[in-house]
């Protein structure tokens, strides 16, 4: 569920609900702020989802008061709080629950292949609460999956990268370990100088087309910091159908509307030539791009951020931004489903000043 927020409580029959059961042995944190005098229930509903049976919990009545109560969840069900009697003001509410790991698996390069907690199975960049719906998305026999993570210790780049992405524009650099990056860390860089993509952009991928959608449980996560966002910075991780040897920004934006270099393609994208100034996911299948899911949320200089990429088997593609998902649901048709592809990740500058992407690491799956 994470974290869902209501900053206007303040009508009789309000109600803030938990779109999904809360699991057994999950934390539920139930915190009530503002200036005003209400009544509030926090409630649990009662026979089956969507009954619009609820039982009092626990009631709030103490005017202004700022609430930080713990619920460890005993029974699994919807959770929401009801505003019972309004004298004045306006409450803010917020429901969130946590749950413990109990049991984790990694790959022989240390990256997490999954965890079990106690609302169910976790998968990097994703929670999948249903221990039973789990088996649908993810086997949990690694051998069943292939799984490439680069964390990029040490001075040698991993072999499968092609290091052929510098465009040919001023100062561009293709792939580059970083010299004791803490945790291991590796950059690229676009060009200084203002031209066409294949002169501006800085793109990495493997060396090899190993990818298909119809494979099932295709994904990429990179965790990077982009130095210098607001003088015009273009970001993509995702998926192309080349090799980085030709630079390209795979998807683009002209004006509010996804354009590409790539005639299959699909990811996440953020750039600064975009009417919309925020990250978004989309995709190209067969020279055909959709249209955009924005996320309302924008890179910052500097600052670390996680992006994940999940496409179906049947080609739709979900983007995620430090683990929440971009609003609007997966975009359906984003790629050919039989099209080989590559993990694509490309920087690029869309005015004269260079643009610097750190990379932490770099975490690749499919279906065997």
């Amino acid at each position: 569920m994470a974290t869902i927020t209501d900053t206007s409580f303040d009508t009789v029959d309000d109600t803030i609900t938990t779109v999904d059961p809360v699991k057994v042995g999950e934390t539920l944190t139930l915190a009530i702020s503002g200036t005003y005098n209400m009544t509030i229930d926090f409630q649990v509903e009662i026979g089956a989802i969507g009954s619009g049976a609820w039982q009092l919990v626990k009631r709030y009545t103490t005017a202004d008061a700022t609430v930080s109560d713990d619920f460890i969840i005993e029974k699994e069900a919807r959770y929401r709080c009801y505003l019972v009697t309004d004298t004045s003001g306006t409450a803010s509410i917020t429901i969130s629950d946590t749950d413990q790991v109990l049991h984790s698996a990694y790959d022989k390069q240390g990256g997490l292949i999954y965890e079990v907690t106690q609302a169910g199975i976790r998968f990097p960049g994703t929670m999948i609460a249903d221990n039973v719906k789990a088996a649908e998305f993810q086997a949990l026999d690694p051998g069943q999956k292939c799984t490439f993570f680069d964390d990029f210790l040490g001075s040698t780049l991993r072999a499968e990268w092609s290091t052929a992405g510098a465009g040919s524009g001023s100062n561009n650099a293709a792939l580059t370990a970083a010299a004791d990056g803490i945790g291991g860390k590796a950059t690229i860089k676009s060009a200084s100088d203002d031209g066409t993509h294949a002169a501006n952009f800085t793109c990495l991928s493997f060396d090899e087309l190993n990818y298909r959608a119809d494979q099932g449980g295709l994904a990429i996560e990179a965790q990077f910091a982009v130095d210098d966002i607001d003088n015009g910075a273009y970001i993509f991780v995702g998926f192309s159908d080349v090799i980085d040897t030709t630079s390209e920004g795979p998807l683009f934006f002209t004006a509010d509307a996804i354009d590409s270099d790539a005639a299959n393609a699909c990811g996440v994208l953020y750039d600064f030539d975009s009417t919309t100034d925020e990250w978004a996911h989309g995709g190209v299948k067969a020279n055909t791009d959709t249209s955009p899911g924005f996320s309302g949320s924008t890179p910052t200089d500097g600052t670390t951020v996680t992006v994940r990429v999940e496409v179906s088997a049947a080609g739709a593609v979900q983007g995620y931004i430090d683990g929440t998902a971009i609003t609007g649901g997966a975009i359906a048709d984003a790629v050919t489903i039989t099209t080989p592809l590559t993990p694509y990740i490309a920087i690029g500058n869309r005015s004269a000043n260079q643009v610097i992407m750190t990379l932490d690491y770099v975490y690749v799956q499919q279906d065997r």
